[in-house]
């Protein structure tokens, strides 16, 4: 009797030996297995992902938004903001007045179109808002008529709230529009980019002598330090220099 009892306790020693070191075994490569998938966990993927795609969204704001994206701090930024982008989507050689009227429609700003025509300039097409976002007015695009019937753009101008910072906050929005590069024109209440060998955007704190028998704005006095953002057909002469610089 004690002899078998021996041997069952010799056997369940050996068995549980065995699984002892089964489970030993398995161990160390489960542990192994999870050091190396570790990288991969859904946080740290997670975090890469936005790190890729933050990448991404620079890179193209490089390409296509120039040289950074405009981050709005109030109400009135944003209104600058969606201003600017306006003007941006109107650059292309293509764009003519009907679509920047769709715009501004889609925007709830209640475009205006009107056809001018003398006979020194030709036929032009003008379109105004009758509705502004806040801490912009005066929005103001001109279209040249070719012969052909064919419109490009010449003047396309808003004003936004004057104030302090406001100056560099256009700036800073302007940014979008294109590859600015350095400006070819600056003082301390003007800049002035090229945007292509056609075109070029400017922005003015406007002065007391601007203000002053303006054909299309009503002014005040009050009105000193408003800041006008335009892009523009270049003109290549001497006598372009109204809005340069309040003397």
């Amino acid at each position: 009797m004690k002899n078998s009892k021996s041997v069952k306790f010799i056997v369940l020693a050996i068995l549980i030996f065995g699984v002892w070191s089964y489970l030993k075994k398995d161990q160390l490569p489960l542990e192994v297995t999870l050091e190396s998938e570790q990288p991969n966990s859904p946080s740290e993927q997670s975090n890469d992902q936005k790190i890729d795609l933050s990448k991404s969204s620079d890179s193209e704001s490089h390409s296509s938004n120039a040289n950074n994206f405009f981050v709005a701090q109030n109400k009135e930024e944003e209104s600058l903001g969606l201003m600017t982008q306006i003007l941006k989507d109107s650059l292309p050689l293509e764009k003519e007045s009907q679509d920047l009227v769709r715009e501004l429609d889609n925007n709830q700003l209640s475009p205006e179109l009107a056809r001018d025509s003398n006979p020194y300039t030709g036929d032009m097409m003008i379109v105004r808002t009758k509705r502004n976002l806040p801490g912009t007015r005066y929005f103001h695009a001109q279209y040249f008529v070719g012969e052909d019937g064919k419109e490009f753009l010449q003047h396309m101008s808003f004003e936004f709230k004057g104030g302090a910072g406001a100056f560099d906050r256009a700036i800073s929005a302007a940014q979008t529009l294109a590859q600015l590069g350095a400006p070819v024109k600056k003082t301390k209440d003007f800049i002035q980019w090229n945007i292509s060998e056609n075109r070029e955007v400017w922005i003015k704190i406007m002065g007391e002598k601007d203000l002053i028998d303006d054909p299309y704005n009503a002014y005040t006095k009050a009105d000193v330090g408003t800041i006008r953002v335009a892009v523009e057909k270049k003109i290549h002469d001497d006598q372009h220099q109204d809005h340069v610089e309040n003397e």
